[in-house]
């Protein structure tokens, strides 16, 4: 049942959208959660939402990412460094936000973003 949220203890979701308005809002322009595949295999929210993301041609994209539980407590959501390749391999997206451990919203340009945790990975 994808793109459907279940009676999970959390729900990790992520958000592809617009960096520039349209009328003032920005437009979601893919979404995806994590669930579980067919064979079993895990899917991340962040690898669901790129591979139904479809750019018009520069469009420069917005990636956020959130973990809230079911009783409303906001969760660390940072990207994981293979979700952080699949971002990688997409230009046009250049920030990343997700909900970190203080219940806020921490944002990176995503070549930062992609650098740290490159690094982080190899301490």
């Amino acid at each position: 049942m994808k793109k459907a949220f279940k009676a999970h203890s959390m729900i990790h979701a992520t958000f592809v959208v617009s960096a520039s308005r349209t009328r003032g809002v920005h437009r979601i322009v893919s979404w995806g959660v994590n669930h579980i595949a067919e064979g079993g295999r895990s899917i991340h929210s962040e690898v669901d939402a790129l591979r139904g993301l479809r750019c018009r041609g520069r469009e420069r994209l917005v990636l956020l990412n959130a973990r809230i539980s079911r009783t409303g407590v906001v969760n660390m959501s940072r990207p994981c460094p293979n979700c952080a390749r699949w971002i990688s391999c997409r230009p046009h997206i250049i920030r990343i936000s997700w909900t970190d451990q203080d219940h806020a919203i921490t944002s990176k340009p995503s070549d930062l973003f992609q650098k740290t945790t490159v690094m982080k990975n190899m301490l």
